[in-house]
């Protein structure tokens, strides 16, 4: 039985490619000393695999001829790649299969894919049937074998076969809802949404839907044309509290197109806008797709969406993929938002976990780029996500040594991230968590310096690196860099690594962040922080001699987070413990530690997609959470006639507060009658605060009143105030300003109570 995390472990080790390997990658220096017998089209193996103990016996000298046949193979490189490939022509006696197309380690590099380590397995002929639910289809005779799953004659059975290519169909179809279905065993799609420059789809719902057995999940496609009705769009669909699951490639494949191969220069208005995907359950998903990468959900070209709320979980690749912005202009760095057509997209209290469970250089979240035009994306809010869990393991990195090349390491030949930015940037995270995820939490590569990158208040914990900033592609300096308040704790070499060309680092901040008990591996000189500038190795075990060699961290802190419930010394990655990151009130080291306030464009894309965001104190709390907890109330103010009553909400932040708070509260009045119930409140209750006016007659003049609710718990105490005026009367007088730009008076009525 495979590692659940090493999914490809029991399939077969290639010898080579065109030929055996003439040199063995474990035992060289040269990890790549194979180079020379790698290829685009050729696999081989010779010889029995003595590893793992209970892999089948097997090669391509005994398995008769298998031209016809499909070939299902990891690239030789690191197993980034997973390729379905057609066999054409099989040299049984040299142990050599030819496939159909070609298979490279990244699209037209020339840099072939098929190699000594490449782990693969063969299928689709008949003599191959040898396991309890296996299956093949004769295309000539339209005749199905299959061998049951249990002892029975397959003729006595009731087989279900899918036939239809698509479940539903809702091209060119508004205001269409699917509500509480199940649609499943489909060649296609479940739900197929794919239209033409002719057609437009508004307000289309699914919900509360279970969608399984198919190729993609939802497939929403929409074609532009510069000539077609801006009206011909796909707007404003919505998919909620559903399932997908057990897709052979996506859970959902959302992409717009246009003319010229949807070149940035071509491009007039995005065809997809409005899209809601909250709630929702996705998981094995991309374990045998037909495409090279195996990622869980795929989003191109996006322009305006929300991604909510959702449990991502077991995927071949990324768990979630968003691809390619447009950007029209004549710079190749420093973007004006005007200049970036597609954003606005908000990521919002999901959980991404146990991703890349075939393949390695993937992560939970991920957004990928191609410079100049697709890779600087624009209001971009990752906020309230948890990453976890995903390894990335591959039998030929941990026999070439990539990602780690230290034997004594927990996480050698291990290549996932929690959140991944690939040629990429123009990101806002915030208020995250990434754990256990094997390489790094967070991950900056390629051209991230070529917009925004502000990563605040999250925290990284147990990988290799907390935080990895990429060295390399760097021609200039960052647009705007900035990680702080963030806690970096436990991680096995560094809390993170930067690198960047000599002196390149204005518009470059990283302060005010936490490191604990980071650099426990034993590696060589491990610690807080190792920089690579211009390929330097400078590592630092202290935070004094980061900022007596490097411009970062003048005020960052080393200490304890004193998290409610997480033991620094548990460092296994594979028992599924989750431990608890609020902070507490011996967490000294992280209140009031941060930043007094947050960056301004953080600020701003926090009000445009309403995330309440409450916080105390002087500064900033350093990591996810405030200390302690908030009271929300709701409304903030009312009025009431007298002896009148009215009532409000109270509630908890965080919404996942881990302890109970005991409320109180008191009259500010003999005239008021105040009762509060319940007076225990748990995370996601709420309690309602009633106040009932004993006066009678009227008021000219209102009474003004301010009721002070008490919470109690987790050993903080906080309050909040609400409003009440009793009676009194609403003037409306005229507000008189001046236009600073045109100098134009307005007028407008300004409504008005007294009190007092």
């Amino acid at each position: 039985m495979a590692t659940e995390w090493k999914t490809h472990e029991f399939w077969w080790a290639a010898d080579g490619g065109s030929a055996p390997a003439a040199c063995d990658p474990v035992t060289n220096d040269d990890h790549n000393c194979d180079l020379p017998q790698r290829s685009m089209t050729q696999l081989t193996d010779r010889t029995n695999d003595s590893e793992p103990s209970g892999i089948e016996v097997g090669n391509l000298t005994t398995l008769g001829d298998l031209t016809d046949g499909t070939l299902v193979a990891i690239d030789t490189l690191q197993g980034h790649y997973v390729y379905r490939r057609a066999i054409t022509a099989h040299d049984v006696g040299a142990s050599r299969i030819t496939v159909d197309k070609v298979c490279e380690h990244d699209g037209g590099s020339g840099n072939p894919g098929l190699g000594w380590g490449s782990k693969y397995y063969v299928e689709n002929k008949p003599y191959l049937l040898d396991t309890p639910g296996e299956w093949w289809y004769d295309t000539a005779t339209k005749r199905l074998y299959l061998w049951p799953t249990t002892s029975a004659n397959p003729a006595t059975l009731d087989i279900e076969v899918s036939r239809r290519t698509n479940g539903f169909s809702l091209r060119d179809r508004s205001y269409t809802i699917l509500d509480g279905l199940t649609v499943e065993l489909l060649n296609g799609s479940a739900i197929y949404l794919a239209n033409w420059e002719t057609h437009k789809a508004y307000n289309d719902i699914v919900r509360n839907a279970t969608l399984r057995y198919a190729n993609w999940g939802l497939y929403i496609e929409q074609s532009v044309r510069a000539t077609a009705p801006p009206g011909n769009i796909i707007d404003g669909f919505t998919l909620e509290d559903s399932e997908i699951a057990y897709m052979d490639t996506f859970a959902i494949r959302l992409i717009d197109w246009w003319e010229n191969s949807a070149a940035a220069d071509s491009f007039t208005r995005s065809g997809i806008v409005n899209t809601i995907i909250r709630n929702n359950e996705m998981h094995h998903l991309g374990f045998r797709t037909d495409g090279d990468n195996a990622v869980g959900a795929s989003f191109s070209f996006v322009n305006k969406l929300r991604f909510e709320g959702n449990h991502v979980h077991h995927v071949a690749h990324n768990g979630v993929q968003f691809s390619r912005s447009v950007i029209q202009s004549d710079k190749t760095y420093g973007f004006s938002p005007e200049e970036i057509k597609t954003g606005d997209i908000l990521i919002a209290d999901n959980i991404f976990e146990r991703a890349c469970q075939l393949t390695t250089d993937c992560g939970g979240l991920k957004f990928w780029g191609s410079p100049p035009d697709n890779h600087v994306f624009r209001n971009v809010l990752i906020t309230g996500n948890i990453f976890r869990d995903s390894v990335g393991w591959t039998y030929v990195s941990e026999k070439r040594g990539r990602w780690t090349d230290s034997e004594t390491s927990q996480v050698r030949g291990m290549g996932a991230f929690g959140l991944y930015v690939d040629h990429a940037s123009g990101i806002h995270a915030y208020r995250n968590i990434a754990y256990n995820n094997a390489y790094n939490g967070y991950m900056f590569s390629g051209v991230w310096r070529d917009g925004p990158m502000i990563y605040v208040n999250n925290v990284a914990a147990n990988s290799l690196y907390g935080f990895a900033l990429g060295s390399g592609y760097d021609t200039h300096g960052s647009v705007d860099t900035r990680v702080i308040n963030n806690i970096v704790v436990n991680n096995e070499a560094f809390g993170m690594t930067a690198g960047y060309a000599t002196g390149r680092t204005q518009n470059m901040t990283i302060d005010y962040n936490l490191y604990h008990a980071n650099g426990w591996g034993e590696m060589w000189h491990d610690g807080p922080m190792v920089i690579r500038e211009d390929g330097s190795w400078d590592p630092y075990q202290t935070l004094d001699e980061v900022r007596a060699n490097t411009p970062w961290e003048d005020h960052g802190q080393e200490g304890d987070p004193a998290f409610l419930d997480y033991d620094v010394t548990e460092r296994a990655m594979f028992d599924g413990s989750w431990p608890d990151f609020h902070l507490t009130a011996d967490s000294s080291s992280a209140i009031d530690r941060g930043t007094t306030m947050l960056p301004a464009s953080l600020t701003a894309l926090l009000t445009a997609f309403g995330v309440t965001d409450p916080h105390w104190g002087t500064a900033y709390d350093i990591g996810r959470y405030e200390a302690g907890f908030a009271l929300l109330a709701q409304p903030s103010a009312q009025s009431i006639n007298p002896g009148g009553t009215a009532r409000y909400t109270i509630s908890l932040y965080p919404p996942d507060l881990p302890h109970t708070v005991t409320l109180s509260v008191a009259s500010p009045a003999p005239e008021l009658t105040v009762t509060l119930a319940p007076t225990v409140l748990a995370a996601g209750e709420t309690a309602t605060l009633t106040v009932t006016d004993t006066h009678t007659g009227t008021f000219e003049l209102g009474l003004g009143y301010m009721i002070t609710v008490t919470g109690a718990g987790g050993g903080f105490t906080q309050t909040a105030n609400v409003r009440l005026l009793v009676g009194g009367a609403r003037l409306y007088l005229p507000l008189v300003t001046r236009s600073s730009v045109s100098g134009a008076i307005s007028r407008t009525l300004w409504a008005a109570g007294s009190g007092r």
